[in-house]
């Protein structure tokens, strides 16, 4: 996923370790909870910071200014804090995405074209080279 903030480009890349160190997983999907709740205040709030979190793990393999020792609370802030910068630039351009809209696509950055994904990738071709199907079985005898 490409992010393009004024003339820069930044490309978004899930890795191991920044997606395990971040918790960006959990938090993420406590947006679904909070959204079935129907607390769309709370759920805006919480999106806002796990968007930034999510750039932050997303930027850790490319862009080296924004590199973040997950295990130093004072550099997860400082490093946030920028992201929350980069953002804000993001978001005053005229082609930028919606926060709710950007969160999908890193969503899907994350799950479906990322490190996620290709394991889910190679379980589909593993499914369709063994053609494998669920057999319905009868259990009336």
């Amino acid at each position: 996923m490409i992010l393009n903030v004024g003339k820069k480009k930044y490309t978004i890349k899930y890795g191991y370790k920044a997606v395990a160190k971040s918790g960006i997983i959990k938090k993420a999907l406590a947006i679904e909870s909070i959204a079935d709740n129907d607390d769309y205040a709370e759920m805006i709030e919480t999106m806002l910071s796990v968007v930034a979190d999510m750039v932050l793990a997303g930027l850790q393999k490319t862009e080296s200014s924004y590199s973040v020792d997950y295990d130093n609370k004072d550099d997860v802030r400082g490093k946030t804090e920028k992201v929350f910068d980069l953002l804000d630039d993001y978001i005053a351009q005229e082609e930028s995405l919606t926060i709710p809209e950007l969160f999908q696509e890193l969503m899907s950055e994350m799950f479906d074209a990322g490190f996620f994904g290709k394991k889910s990738e190679r379980m589909e071709q593993i499914a369709q080279e063994t053609d494998a199907t669920i057999i319905p079985m009868d259990h009336k005898s």
